[in-house]
């Protein structure tokens, strides 16, 4: 394998990754959209979800897909434990209303 192919290779595993995590983000995107204001938005890391806190404005809280090599999953804050699986909606719906508010 030369350098190029192992190059393109990486690429190819990266687009993947990235696609994968917009798909997650569309979908929880569609879930939330019932409750609360939100947007997709490109990550440093992939895709994720901007949730507008229903009582203030001013304050929201973003959740990105993360797509590793054994699973995809949600995280608030990179330091934290993920939030849930990517494919579990329920629990990520939970967690938002947990700090937002139904």
């Amino acid at each position: 394998m030369t350098w190029e192919d192992a190059l393109a290779k990486v690429e190819e595993r990266q687009a993947e990754r990235r696609n994968t995590s917009e798909t997650y983000a569309v979908k929880l995107h569609g879930i939330l959209a019932e409750h609360y204001r939100v947007e997709v938005l490109k990550t440093r890391r992939g895709w994720g979800v901007r949730v507008d806190d229903p009582h203030d404005a001013s304050l929201s809280i973003t959740l990105r897909c993360v797509v590793g090599e054994r699973r995809a999953y949600w995280e608030w804050i990179a330091l934290l434990p993920p939030v849930a699986d990517a494919d579990d909606f329920d629990s990520v719906l939970a967690f938002v209303r947990h700090w937002l508010g139904p």
